[in-house]
């Protein structure tokens, strides 16, 4: 009988990187989304906010203050208010935690929500 310790040892050494690679990879998928769907949430928020209060005088400040209290790190805030229309989009910047071995510094997020009032009910629509 033969001794494979050493082709085990091999095969081992061989594939650690490559796994730790990958497991590197998954984390970094998943903070991204994680930080997508923080930014998605804010946007919703504000953007139901804003159409429940769309007639308000100065409901463009009160908009980013809400954002901002939510998170202080989005780079861009784009509101455009029109008659019983909102829009709003968020734009963040995420340093990537393995960016040395992928060559990324960092992610751009970017959220979309647009709102309009027909009939009193709102529409709010992702994109």
């Amino acid at each position: 009988m033969k001794n494979n310790r050493g082709q085990t040892l091999v095969m081992f050494v061989i594939f650690l990187p490559v796994l730790i690679i990958i497991f590197a990879g998954l984390i970094e998928v998943s903070t991204i989304n994680i930080e997508a769907n923080k930014l998605d949430s804010i946007n919703s928020i504000a953007i139901d906010y804003g159409l429940d209060n769309i007639n308000d005088e100065n409901i463009k400040d009160k908009l980013e203050e809400l954002i901002k209290t939510n998170d202080n790190k989005i780079e861009q805030i784009n509101i455009k208010l029109e008659t019983n229309k909102l829009s709003i989009e968020l734009t963040k910047y995420k340093d990537s935690i393995f960016g040395k071995i992928i060559g990324k510094k960092n992610y751009k997020i970017v959220s979309k929500y647009k709102g309009n009032i027909k009939e009193d009910k709102k529409i709010i629509v992702k994109g």
